[in-house]
């Protein structure tokens, strides 16, 4: 079998948001792809996600089929060299690149080639040096060149699979009978792998809770976002206040926070919109004397009736964040109520009770992501996220940059341990122990 050697493609440049295919299977003849070249050349760049998709013939070109996904510095190219060359061997199978924004960070345009060898009747020579053309095309200086040509660092190359699971803060609870604040945005990829490259620098933002309103017509304040590198979780919706005006309403979020009595509408979740979905919405509203609860990451809040406020919405249960309230996070903050005998809506999962009138809603639990639960005097707090970092135990990491705090590496499942960040924002990397 005879093969054409060399580069598979010419520069791609591929825009912030688009996919290209690059090589495709054609007429019998397989292609094997060796490596493909990353280079952030986009002028006002700060960070892109550069992404590669192997798709099989029939398939279509998305999440399910991305096989590298690595954040790339203004002006850096990376090197995604696998242990054994990547094989398009059906007509139509297909290698696509793509480009993604990292969060608050905008991205203009990646520089993408291939190189490996493709079937071919004759031996095509070898005219130049990979690097040098790599260098000529994409502006690289001899440093970089050279690590081209075998002397890079094997740190910034080699890819590892690891489990996030990123819980922004929760939203505040309402004022005056207020409802329940909606709990942060919950997102995990579970079995799905999820590439890193040693070597490189992921950001890491613990989201905080937000403030219970203490003010009529003010609703509880929305929790903050959790980042990891390209996975963001967005902060629960505030829980709705008296007396009229927009505060009333609940606040969209990861889940939504609850509209305040049977006046108010209620916040909508998983706002912006992933799959799988982040949060749910609150509850309906229903009673003029009580409100119903905020939305969790595992249900929607509920309904506010004549005997009871709403309760906050379920959250979900993660063995691997044990040492976080047993592991159960994401729960919404119940509704309050004007008078009895209407009870308080109860709250799970993290999230702050309802209280009665007179009361103070219901602080949600530290880290859980929980929203608070809505009061007369004043709302409760939601509670702030975690960014969760579940990696091989022959791996460690170190914080680069900012203020970061997070718990000792715990054992997990599969040879794995769990790092659980609870405060603060920067940059970690990872290297191999």
């Amino acid at each position: 079998m005879a093969l054409e050697r060399g580069k598979l493609s010419n520069v791609v440049r591929v825009a912030a948001g688009a996919t290209v295919g690059i090589a495709t299977c054609t007429s019998g003849k397989k292609v094997y792809i060796k490596s493909i070249i990353a280079h952030a050349a986009g002028t006002g760049i700060n960070t892109a996600a550069g992404q590669v998709y192997f798709t099989q013939a029939g398939v279509t070109t998305g999440v399910t089929t991305k096989i590298f996904d690595v954040d790339i510095r203004s002006g850096e190219t990376v090197l995604i060299e696998p242990s054994y060359p990547i094989v398009l061997a059906e007509n139509g199978d297909t290698l696509a690149v793509g480009t993604g924004n990292v969060t608050g960070l905008a991205a203009t345009h990646v520089n993408f080639m291939i190189t490996g060898d493709k079937e071919a009747l004759y031996m095509a020579p070898i005219k130049s040096s990979l690097a040098r053309s790599v260098s000529k095309i994409l502006g690289l200086s001899v440093d970089r060149d050279k690590s081209l040509r075998g002397y890079r660092q094997s740190s910034r190359l080699e890819a590892q699979s690891i489990e996030y699971i990123v819980l922004a803060g929760g939203g505040g609870g309402g004022f005056d009978a207020g409802a329940g604040g909606g709990a942060g945005g919950y997102r995990t990829n579970g079995q799905s792998d999820y590439t890193i490259f040693l070597g490189s620098t992921y950001t890491v933002t613990v989201g905080t809770g937000g403030p219970g309103s203490t003010g009529a017509g003010v609703r509880g304040t929305a929790g903050n976002d959790s980042v990891f590198a390209t996975i963001t979780s967005a902060g629960g919706g505030g829980g709705g206040s008296g007396t009229g005006g927009p505060g009333i309403n609940g606040g969209d979020g990861g889940s939504g926070g609850g509209g305040r009595r049977a006046s108010g509408t209620p916040g909508s979740g998983n706002v912006p919109p992933v799959s799988p979905p982040q949060g749910n919405p609150a509850g309906a509203v229903g009673h003029p004397d009580a409100s119903p609860g905020g939305g969790g990451a595992g249900g929607p809040g509920g309904q506010s009736t004549g005997s009871q406020a709403g309760a906050g919405g379920v959250g979900v249960t993660n063995p691997l964040l044990s040492p976080i309230n047993s592991g159960q996070v994401g729960g919404g903050g119940g509704g309050g109520v004007d008078q009895t005998p209407i009870t308080p809506g109860p709250a799970s999962f993290g999230g702050g009770a309802g209280a009665p009138n007179p009361g103070d809603g219901g602080d949600a639990t530290a880290n859980t992501g929980g929203g608070g639960g809505g009061g007369n005097n004043s709302g409760g707090d939601g509670a702030p996220g975690l960014v969760a970092l579940v990696y091989p135990n022959q791996l460690t990491f170190s914080k680069d940059s900012g203020n970061l705090v997070n718990n000792s590496p715990t054992p997990a499942p599969n040879s794995r341990v769990t790092t659980i960040f609870t405060s603060g924002t920067g940059t970690i990397s990872f290297a191999l122990n």
